[in-house]
């Protein structure tokens, strides 16, 4: 909860940077598209949520302990003092998205625009449910806070149906000879809570890779990601803490004998992790009037042309 001081600040804050009138994000998505790329979509919005195609490599919302990678600190250093060489990640490479570059969440990015955001958790406005910095795809926001606890309900109760794409080794990891059953269910705990998954074969790439399409019916922090490495023997390509063994100390990535397979996905591949190959494809909320699918992002495109020739 927000004490009556705090939040009547906030409020403020936020009202004397857009104004009274807030704005729909859909109405700024050229702008959105060329400061966080190509990826990022508004798939509906309505009076009380919004609902984005999140760019993977955007973290959601930043901890308000530190002021890293906000659109203020970045405004700041525009027209501040110039950064000091060698702080910038040299990782990152010349020419790559902003959003990489300066690291701004998705929460910033839509209040920059003047998106009107529930303010019940003041350390992520609007923010009732999340996906990993990696993952890309549908994340519903709350408008308001009526909305906000109605989510907050909904999620609570499973009422909110997600879906998700997910592209692994064709082979176990743990038993190069077992052939994956077109469908079933996942029931390997997270975090020692119980948790459910049901998968199904959506495409088969010859022996190199299977795309996944995977239904949750529980929400445990990184519960695909484990389900893929840990229940079906298939870590998720790229994922940098479920695709590793680890050998003489050094970390490598599990990826394939596929050698037209291992390229693209080195071409795509950032080098700090911040994307791996798994999508939230839908959400549907009913009592929201949410029904919407993400395409695959764009950067996916090259590593399955490369495994269909």
């Amino acid at each position: 909860k927000i004490t009556g001081s705090k939040r009547r600040k906030l409020l403020v804050s936020i009202s004397r940077r857009h104004g009274k009138n807030t704005k729909n994000g859909s109405d700024y998505l050229d702008s959105l598209k060329a400061s966080y790329g190509e990826d990022f979509d508004v798939l509906f919005e309505d009076d009380n949520v919004i609902v984005v195609n999140k760019p993977a490599g955007m973290v959601c919302f930043h901890s308000r302990k530190t002021t890293d990678g906000r659109i203020g600190r970045k405004k700041k250093q525009k027209g501040g003092k110039k950064k000091k060489k060698g702080k910038q990640n040299s990782n990152v490479e010349e020419g790559k998205n902003d959003a990489f570059q300066n690291d701004i969440s998705l929460e910033d990015a839509l209040v920059d625009v003047g998106v009107s955001l529930s303010t019940l958790n003041k350390d992520a406005l609007g923010i009732v449910h999340r996906i990993d910095r990696g993952t890309s795809g549908c994340i519903i926001l709350a408008k308001n806070d009526h909305t906000h606890a109605q989510l907050v309900t909904s999620f609570f109760l499973r009422e909110v149906k997600k879906t998700y794409n997910a592209l692994v080794p064709h082979r176990s990891s743990d038993d190069l000879e077992h052939e994956l059953e077109e469908a079933g269910d996942i029931t390997v705990e997270v975090g020692g809570r119980p948790a459910l998954s049901s998968f199904r074969v959506d495409r088969s790439f010859g022996t190199s890779a299977l795309l996944l399409n995977i239904d949750t019916s529980t929400g445990r922090k990184h519960q695909v990601r484990i389900h893929c490495a840990k229940g079906l023997g298939r870590p998720i390509f790229l994922d940098p803490l479920y695709s590793s063994d680890n050998q003489n100390g050094k970390k490598e990535n599990i990826i394939t004998q596929d050698e037209n397979l291992t390229k693209a996905i080195d071409k795509v591949a950032d080098s700090d992790g911040r994307r791996f190959f798994l999508h939230a494809s839908s959400i549907q909320a009913d009592d929201f009037n949410v029904d919407v699918t993400a395409s695959l992002p764009n950067w996916w495109s090259n590593v399955l042309d490369a495994i269909e020739e």
